[in-house]
């Protein structure tokens, strides 16, 4: 650098740029986005023989479908029990199913699973002094539910290989949980070796990970319960499928299924409305599953999931310990977005 010359300095995010973000961040947007996704699939349909449809489902098989999905939920607050007991939280299983089912039920007044997430782990904490370490069981049991989500699918995969699904998708889900195990397993010994002990992102990932790499058996119990849990809801897609009368195997739903639920859970939609129907919809289509079958299918499952948050209020009414302070609680939602 020549004399008289000033070192460029690096340009700070301008004022447009944190408000692009802050929108993209925003209830708004997930909302737009999810109705301007469901406008495009109604646009794309046949209304009155998608409405032939639905009303020619067996509401037996549906029914049976709903309650199924309810008892997943208690197998999920069980998991999330195990995460959360070698962090203090030794409360009984009841509680951790009214706080699930009561975070299943604040979905519905948010955009995203943020909302429920950060109630339970409220819910979890009783306020503030214990909220880190609430929220950290809370995130335990989110990425431990999406990691063995992939492995399924990656299973599949190795079953059954791309079948008619892009084989770009099919290399993707393998290179993903390739990369979860290297991930758990490598980057805390690549951190231990290349940065010093009070490293930020070395503090961080050994606070996330250290009370469950220690303990093989709950690691070993949490991925497979996570699995049979997923297994079991891959069975309930099939039992809505014969509700609709949809000739789609069972093995054809464990290759798609588990990518399109990541996708839908991703905070950029409201509850994954739009996402998920419209994945339904692109696979189901390669499969040879009209536009109108598939949206059905996809409808269906959203009513269920739906519904299941409903009942999730009743946890509010139930369980005498999940009286708490709503004002408090909004305040904690609020800074969290």
């Amino acid at each position: 650098m020549g004399v008289g010359e000033t070192e460029p300095l690096t340009p700070n995010p301008s004022f447009e740029d944190i408000s692009l973000l802050r929108f993209l961040s925003s209830r708004w947007f997930k909302v737009s986005l999810s109705l301007g996704l469901l406008f495009i699939l109604f646009s794309s349909v046949e209304v009155a023989h998608l409405v032939r449809q639905l009303r020619a489902a067996r509401l037996d098989y549906v029914g049976l479908a709903f309650c199924g999905y309810l008892l997943g939920q208690v197998a999920s607050a069980y998991r999330w029990r195990l995460l959360a007991r070698p962090l203090g939280f030794g409360q009984p299983l009841k509680t951790f199913i009214a706080y699930y089912f009561a975070g299943m039920y604040l979905n519905l007044f948010a955009p995203s699973v943020v909302a429920g997430d950060v109630g339970r782990g409220y819910l979890l904490a009783h306020g503030r002094t214990r909220l880190g370490a609430a929220l950290h069981s809370v995130l335990a049991d989110r990425v431990s539910g999406l990691v063995m989500l992939v492995w399924v699918s990656a299973g599949g995969f190795l079953l059954w290989g791309p079948s008619v699904l892009p084989v770009e998708l099919y290399y993707g889900v393998l290179a993903t949980t390739g990369g979860s195990i290297v991930i758990w397993w490598g980057l805390p010994c690549l951190l231990e070796r290349c940065t010093s002990p009070g490293n930020i992102v070395r503090r961080s990932v050994d606070r996330l990970s250290l009370p469950y790499r220690a303990d093989l058996a709950l690691l070993g119990s949490v991925c497979g319960l996570s699995v049979c849990f997923h297994l079991f809801q891959l069975g309930l897609h099939a039992v809505v499928a014969a509700a609709l009368g949809l000739a789609v195997p069972l093995w054809y739903l464990v290759l798609f299924i588990p990518v399109v639920q990541i996708f839908s859970a991703l905070p950029i939609s409201f509850g994954g409305l739009g996402i998920r129907e419209g994945g339904y919809v692109l696979c189901l289509a390669l499969w040879g599953t009209g536009r109108d079958e598939a949206l059905a299918f996809g409808l269906v499952w959203s009513a269920i999931v739906l519904g299941a948050n409903i009942c999730g209020g009743l946890a509010f009414l139930v369980f005498p310990e999940v009286g708490f302070s709503t004002a408090a609680l909004k305040k904690t939602l609020d800074e969290s977005e």
